[in-house]
């Protein structure tokens, strides 16, 4: 199959669809011939459909002639003619219609004109003279027995018999040409289809055994170009052609492996620049070979960023912070790259200048210096830091300032303080005893209101049990009368109980001294002992009665009694509870006395404490006014050297005024506020 691999795609596809169109073609011939011969079959077949169709109407015609002809004999009427007129008509014109569709038959055609014979003599000796016949019998001048004779004599059955003899014998062999005529037909679709499908089934295999062929031969080779192609496309450049034809695809393959070679010669070329050998040059195929001649620039272009950066970091390293690179050799993104390392520069040295000038301000005593220019990410930290460094200690120094001037002033303070204090305090000792004096009478009677309280407190402890003790004895006192009322009910209850007994009692009495009447004399003994028995269930009744008229009145008295325990026994119950108060408002009161005393026991300790404490201010006021002279000397040495800073406020050259005015000449009473707070917390 050498052969076929070296043939141009175009003549291969020509080839292989060449002998399937031929096959093609032959099974079309063969086809139409066998659609010809079936279609032929299918004309005679209607053909012969038409003829019996004609035949059956003309058959139907001529019984439209006898039919009419029949009416007019059994009526008369002339309108029962007009079928048999029609019919006439009509069968002719049937007749002459089948001899000419079966003029290629010429037995068809004596059997037709036959029939067609038949017809006029069944009119000319049938049916004209039995309508004259009918016409005289309507006159009057024959009887109707002479039309029924006629009927009843089957020379009209005959001659129609005949005609349906002829008739039969024609549509027959119509019949017998039909069946032979759809059997040819059938055979002629069966050997079609058969051609068609065999034919068909045999030209799409060979169909798909030449394109199976011709792809085979085409797309193997162009599967492996296209996986070739897919993996370079990916980056791999490492692949290999093996195809070798003279075909288009051969061809393809050839040119393949030529761009296979240019691609790995660019990769190569490609990893020397990224692993930073610039000097290797691509070598360019034609002036067309637009890759190779962007790499070669590319490379170019590299060499030139690598010598301005050079320029810049041997600049930088030598302090030459001034030198820039030429931005006007490169183009597009490299001439923006080596602009933005300019611009990159200048963003850091601007704010390392401002601060340099700030700090050469500070160090010139001039605290006021800021960086304006307004900065972003870490220049703005750098510029916030230098900023904020000497706001604060601009700030450090104004307080400085600001404090040297309030010790100056606190300073003259203290002194004037220090021999106030030193005067309140020999004022402060006489106060204290006569305080003291005070305090004594007041201990004494601290003491006589915690006796009295003690005496009141054991007098409410009395109270409160002789109340507990009254308390208790209501409530056995609530317990006996509630079983007194219980018992009362009780013995209701059993009289109640009496009360009808006695009702039973009566009753039985009644009956014993009726059943005593009942029994006349020797019953009279019996009506005595009954009626005594009924005399004592009435007064049993009446005493049951008036003794429960006196347990209810005591059970009602005894819940009077009851009601009225209950309240007294809530009163004493109310007076427990307020003695209990009593108790412990007394308590408190005597405890409050103890306290007092021993309150006012402190109160003059404390006063002795507070006479030496006295003594000892005295003392430490005198030191206080030596320290205040000495520190209002060093406050004014220190405020005359802030006041060499330049500062941002005008607070560092005068002086403040104090935060703090000087203590009242009044705040040497306070020991005795003091005291007399503490005797009335007591």
């Amino acid at each position: 199959m050498r052969w076929f691999d070296d043939l141009r795609l175009g003549r291969k596809l020509l080839v292989g669809f060449g002998i399937v169109l031929t096959l093609m073609g032959a099974q079309s011939a063969v086809a139409y011939r066998a659609t010809l011969a079936s279609q032929d079959a299918s004309r005679w077949t209607e053909h012969t459909n038409t003829v019996l169709g004609a035949a059956t109407a003309a058959l139907s015609a001529l019984q439209d002639v006898e039919t009419g002809y029949r009416g007019f004999l059994l009526t008369g009427r002339d309108e029962f003619l007009e079928p048999y007129v029609a019919g006439r008509r009509a069968a002719a014109a049937k007749l002459a219609e089948l001899r000419e569709l079966t003029s290629d038959n010429p037995a068809q055609v004596a059997r037709w004109t036959e029939l067609e014979k038949r017809s006029a003599d069944f009119v000319a000796q049938v049916t004209e003279p039995g309508i004259a016949m009918r016409r005289q019998v309507s006159t009057g001048a024959l009887p109707f027995d002479s039309v029924a004779s006629r009927v009843a004599s089957g020379e009209g059955k005959k001659h129609f018999d005949g005609m349906r003899g002829v008739f039969q014998a024609a549509t027959d062999a119509e019949r017998a040409l039909l069946v032979t005529r759809r059997a040819h037909d059938v055979a002629a679709s069966e050997q079609l289809l058969l051609l068609l499908v065999v034919g068909t089934g045999a030209l799409l295999a060979l169909g798909v055994l030449v394109g199976w062929l011709v792809a085979r031969r085409t797309t193997r080779p162009l599967a492996a170009l296209t996986a070739a192609a897919e993996r370079l496309a990916l980056g791999d450049v490492a692949q290999q052609v093996t195809h070798a034809s003279r075909d288009e695809v051969g061809v393809l393959a050839e040119a393949f492996r030529t761009v296979i070679a240019h691609q790995q010669a660019i990769a190569a070329a490609a990893e020397r620049v990224s692993a930073g050998d610039l000097s290797t040059a691509v070598a360019e195929k034609s002036a067309h070979d637009v890759v190779a001649r962007s790499m070669n620039r590319v490379r170019e272009r590299l060499t030139l960023l690598v010598e301005e950066t050079g320029t810049l970091t041997t600049a930088a390293r030598e302090g030459r912070l001034g030198v820039r690179s030429d931005a006007t050799r490169a183009e597009g993104a490299y001439r923006e790259l080596l602009a933005g390392f300019n611009a990159t520069l200048d963003a850091v040295i601007a704010p390392v200048q401002d601060a340099r000038e700030v700090l050469g301000r500070v160090a010139e005593r001039d605290l006021t210096a800021r960086i304006t220019t307004t900065y972003t990410g870490e220049h703005a930290l750098l510029a916030d830091t230098v900023n904020v460094a000497a706001s604060q200690l601009e700030q450090a120094l104004s307080e400085v300032a600001l404090g040297a001037q309030q010790v100056a002033a606190a300073s003259g303070q203290i002194a004037s303080g220090s021999q106030a204090l030193a005067q309140g305090a020999g004022e402060q000792a006489s106060a204290l005893e006569e305080m003291a004096a005070s305090l004594q009478e007041l201990g004494a009677m601290a003491e006589q209101t915690a006796a009295n309280s003690q005496q009141v407190r054991t007098l409410a402890e009395q109270t409160a049990a002789s109340a507990a003790a009254g308390q208790d004895g209501m409530a056995r006192l609530t317990t006996t009368v509630d079983a007194i009322r219980s018992r009362a009910e009780e013995t209701a209850k059993i009289l109640k109980t009496i009360d009808e007994i006695a009702f039973q009692t009566n009753l039985l009495a009644l009956n014993a001294a009726v059943e005593a009447a009942r029994a006349g004399d020797a019953g009279r003994g019996f009506a005595v002992v009954a009626e005594e028995v009924r005399a004592l269930a009435l007064r049993s009744a009446e005493a049951a009665r008036t003794t429960a008229t006196l347990v209810e009145a005591m059970t009602a008295q005894t819940a009077e009694g009851v009601a009225v325990n209950q309240a007294v026994r809530t009163q004493f119950t109310a007076i427990a509870e307020q003695v209990g108060r009593v108790r412990a408002i007394v308590d408190e009161v005597s405890t409050a006395s103890v306290q007092q005393a021993d309150g006012v026991r402190q109160v003059n300790v404390g006063m002795e404490q507070v006479n030496g404490g006295t003594q000892r201010s005295a003392a430490h006021a005198e030191e206080s006014a030596a320290a205040g002279e000495e520190l209002d000397t060093q406050s004014r040495a220190l405020l005359a050297l802030v006041q060499q800073f330049r500062l941002g406020n005008a607070s560092a050259g005068s002086p403040a005024a104090p935060h703090r005015a000087a203590p009242p000449a009044r705040e040497a009473g306070r020991p005795q506020r003091i005291a007399y707070e503490m005797l009335v917390r007591a």
